[in-house]
């Protein structure tokens, strides 16, 4: 039913705003050079590696191919389209796509990059029991303010609680209660991420959701 119901919404959600995405699109070509869209790879149910797709809200050349870095709100690099389509969960619209491909569902714990899902997983228990579902466009975290970059502790603590009530009716409310979390202020960041993590720079929290922009290596 849980399927049934991720392609229903992933179907009508992308005959509504597919031609707002290729709008979009458009006008992020037209700030900065670079494609509209991009994709990465995120784990998804049972750790199967996937491309989630979203719309590019930083400048083409923000991330080098040394390591995976963080992007925290109103980074630099961070186009003022980009800006406003974090703010309101816009560049997260191609991910529709995904979901109807089966990679993801509309409602679930946020589907993370692999090198930092293993991160994460050394340093707090039940993290992998995240994979257990499909990763979600939105989730009890996310509707709860804990999106961006905010603790990753507080999220995790959501995503388990979620698992452990899971029903359909619980997806519905966290479905409609979406739109209005948007309206409001997200959690007050957090100072870190929340665990301590050797080599990683404390006075920044990760922001899961995009290719990120971080000054030191992580280990």
């Amino acid at each position: 039913m849980k399927r049934t119901i991720d392609i229903m919404f992933s179907s009508l959600g992308l005959l509504l705003t597919g031609l707002p995405m290729l709008v979009l699109a458009w006008l992020i070509r037209r700030e900065s050079p670079g494609p509209g869209f991009f994709s990465q790879i995120r784990l998804g149910l049972k750790g199967k590696r996937f491309a989630i797709y979203k719309l590019r809200t930083m400048f083409a050349d923000a991330e080098d191919d040394s390591f995976p870095r963080w992007t925290v709100q109103n980074y630099p690099r961070c186009t003022r389209l980009g800006n406003v389509l974090r703010r309101w969960g816009l560049d997260e619209l191609p991910q529709l796509w995904n979901v109807l491909k089966g990679d993801m569902s509309i409602v679930g714990p946020r589907p993370e990059r692999p090198t930092f899902h293993a991160i994460f997983a050394r340093h707090l228990a039940g993290y992998d029991s995240r994979l257990a579902v499909k990763g979600g466009i939105t989730g009890l975290a996310q509707i709860r303010g804990w999106r961006g970059d905010t603790s990753i502790v507080e999220r995790l603590n959501c995503d388990l609680e979620y698992l452990k009530h899971w029903s359909l009716w619980s997806d519905l409310l966290i479905l409609l209660k979406t739109p209005v979390s948007l309206l409001n202020s997200t959690k007050e960041h957090a100072p870190g991420w929340g665990i301590e993590i050797p080599g990683a720079a404390p006075a920044v929290t990760p922001e899961t959701e995009e290719v990120a922009v971080h000054s030191s290596a992580l280990p």
